[in-house]
């Protein structure tokens, strides 16, 4: 078994997005690198169990197709977390998923011309840069089972002492995982995680759709004299103003607000003009 330049790089990459994550004023370990050096050690202790199971493979196919699927991932995953912290201050969660997977093709189409075609350079760059340390600079570290065995072993008590920190402060339910690890910290399992949570959700939401069209029964509408009368609150939950018409953005999904600024700027100027 060895690691080589792609592991090296599939690892810091989700780590060096984390220290951009929002995640990362959450406290835990060292305050604010708490984070980061949880995304550093579950992200190693990933790669390395994927490294260590593709070894055991015969076909050398296999294991290349392996491990650049898993470099491919990680990059693209850290790369989008980075995107969304950096330019939106926002989390890669399965809101944002399900935002995406019900996003039409026009809003799609907006959203990369005004949000990240701007932005090109610097998602050359990256892949520039990628690209560079895969091809130019080959790199192999070789394990024999002896490392092998320190590695595991190593790997094992620092989550036995995690898990152990997570029991003192959070009681005896993480006694056997920490359930945020692989919501949050672990690369790849996490983005599949969020997959798997948003089409749950769109499973729910599919049936709740086709339950509103079935008939209702008889007398549905009556209302007891005693009973007072239905409200109906709509809330707007998780609003940015960097996808809102009124502070910039291109798509006029807020026409009433926009049309207060207008007349709120009008009024303005007619008072400007009187004086």
């Amino acid at each position: 078994m060895y690691l080589d330049n792609r592991f090296f790089l599939m690892w810091l990459a989700p780590v060096v997005a984390s220290f951009f994550s929002v995640d990362r004023l959450t406290g835990g370990w060292f305050y604010l690198g708490g984070f980061p050096i949880k995304v550093a050690f579950y992200g190693f202790a990933f790669f390395y169990l994927c490294y260590l199971a593709s070894s055991l493979l015969k076909s050398a196919r296999w294991v290349e197709g392996i491990k650049n699927t898993l470099t491919g991932l990680s990059l693209f995953f850290a790369f989008v977390h980075f995107y969304l912290a950096h330019y939106f201050e926002m989390r890669f969660t399965p809101s944002i998923m399900d935002t995406i997977f019900a996003t039409s093709l026009e809003e799609t189409q907006e959203f990369f011309s005004n949000m990240v075609l701007p932005h090109l350079p610097l998602i050359l760059g990256y892949v520039f840069v990628c690209c560079l340390l895969v091809f130019l600079l080959p790199f192999r570290w070789a394990i024999n089972p002896r490392q092998n065995k320190w590695i595991l072993a190593c790997l094992g008590l620092v989550f036995c002492l995690h898990t152990a920190r997570a029991f003192y402060l959070f009681g005896p339910k993480t006694v056997l995982k920490d359930p945020n690890i692989p919501q949050q910290v672990m690369p790849i399992v996490r983005e599949f995680v969020m997959f798997a949570s948003s089409l749950y959700h769109r499973t729910q939401i599919s049936a709740m759709i086709s339950s509103f069209k079935q008939p209702l029964p008889k007398g549905y509408l009556t209302v007891e004299s005693n009973s007072v009368p239905n409200v109906v609150l709509i809330v707007g939950e998780s609003a940015s103003k960097n996808f809102m018409g009124v502070y910039g953005y291109p798509v006029p999904n807020t026409p009433f607000l926009s049309s207060l600024v207008e007349r709120e700027r009008d009024r303005k100027i007619y008072l400007s003009l009187r004086m």
